[in-house]
């Protein structure tokens, strides 16, 4: 056993002190919420910073060393935090306050290396005093995720099995790395430091989407829901699920992290629908709020799923986008319809204001007006008063707004 090594062999989580309302976090693992703990627990730095986590529903293992560096979340979590999470905010725990165990062997301890499909209800981050913005890196889960409200900054949202899509930054190669910095496994020689989750272990809902969230400022910001198959099932007899939506997201900034990046300020990638013998629904994104953004961004719909003996699943939609930046490009694609007896419906991308775009317009429609085989946007511009129609240089689906007329456009009255 290590020298901080705690009695029970199965983990180093700390039950806190019920009594005490709230606990004062200990370094380690701090269990909060459930039968017989407390709820909340926080520290103090100096006269002028603070921070507390205090769990509404569920079970959180706060993993702190002076500071948070991370949160483990259970079932249905919903968190208030004040202060940073230097880290990351993961559903590796189990219903009974526990870490996962990859290898279900309780001799050598448990490795949290599974992410698990827990619905996350609410996280909510504020500031904590001088220099404590209310930030955090990532929420991860393989469930879905809710209520959100993240006064600084965040990287990523990621549900289901969206942290492993391809164009996932943390997870695209399978696996993603959840690092603590404290020994979260004294039964194991050496220090167990991380928890590596991978695709091939992880646990995760079908369909599930991010919904109801607000965003401070997105850092390269990617909020991206997860697949109707997450987990490569065969619908051979049955409707392929839908994938998952994305809905009521308001970002009050996002940038890039540095001047020199070429990724996008923020990314919103809704799910894809599974095939089966009908396709699933690609997932849709709606009621979308962006205040203030840099450089480029992307916002795609799902794609629906294919139907073996059925119809193609429909393709997701982009519908009720309020995009307010002066300075952001962007590309918002809607979903692909599935292949299938008949075909599924394309998604259509429909009444999305870009009051500060080039034109300043408000969206109306979107159709292949004229046959020619591609979408036009027809647009209300609200400077002359005068409908405009856009028209589209490649498949139709794609269209690159921008503060000056791109070329990908011709514009006419």
């Amino acid at each position: 056993m290590k020298k901080n090594a705690l009695a029970r062999p199965h983990s180093i989580i700390e039950a806190l002190e019920g009594r005490i309302a709230p606990a004062v976090l200990v370094a380690g693992g701090n269990l909060l919420g459930g039968i017989g703990n407390p709820a909340s627990g926080e520290f103090s730095i100096g006269e002028n910073s603070f921070a507390y986590v205090k769990v509404l529903s569920g079970q959180a293992v706060v993993w702190f060393d002076g500071i948070i560096r991370g949160i483990s979340v259970g079932p249905n979590a919903s968190l208030e935090i004040a202060g940073d999470v230097f880290g990351d905010i993961v559903a590796n725990l189990d219903a009974n306050g526990r870490l996962t165990d990859s290898d279900s062997d309780p001799t050598n301890g448990l490795d949290g290396k599974v992410l698990l499909p827990n619905a996350i209800k609410g996280i909510k981050i504020k500031g904590g005093g001088s220099g404590k913005h209310g930030s955090v890196e990532n929420i991860v889960t393989g469930g879905s995720i809710s209520g959100v409200n993240i006064a600084g900054d965040i990287q990523g949202i990621y549900a289901g099995d969206g942290v492993f899509h391809a164009e996932s930054d943390l997870g695209k190669s399978g696996s993603f790395t959840f690092s603590i910095g404290i020994d979260t496994n004294p039964i194991e020689p050496g220090e167990q430091t991380s928890f590596t989750l991978s695709k091939a272990d992880a646990q995760m809902a079908a369909g599930a989407g991010v919904a109801s969230s607000s965003i401070g400022q997105g850092l390269e910001l990617q909020i991206i829901a997860g697949s109707g198959n997450p987990t490569n099932a065969i619908f051979t007899d049955s409707a392929g699920p839908a994938g998952g939506s994305v809905d009521g997201i308001t970002i009050f900034k996002a940038a890039v992290i540095s001047s020199t990046s070429s990724n996008p300020s923020y990314t919103i990638l809704a799910g894809d629908g599974a095939s089966g013998k009908s396709g699933g629904a690609g997932g849709s994104i709606t009621k979308l709020s962006e205040k203030s953004s840099s450089g480029t961004i992307n916002i795609q719909a799902g794609n629906g799923g294919n139907g073996a003996a059925g119809a193609g699943g429909a393709g997701g939609s982009i519908r009720f986008a309020d995009i307010s930046s002066l300075s952001g490009a962007y590309t918002l694609r809607s979903g692909d319809g599935g292949s299938g007896a008949p075909g599924g419906a394309g998604g259509a991308v429909s009444v999305a204001n870009f009051a500060n775009v080039s034109p300043n317009s408000s969206l109306i429609a979107a159709s292949d007006f004229d046959g020619d085989g591609t979408d036009e946007l027809v647009m209300l511009d609200a400077a002359s008063g005068d409908f405009v129609v856009a028209h589209s240089s490649d498949n139709g689906a794609t269209f690159n707004l921008k503060t000056a007329v791109d070329p990908v456009f011709e514009a006419e009255k």
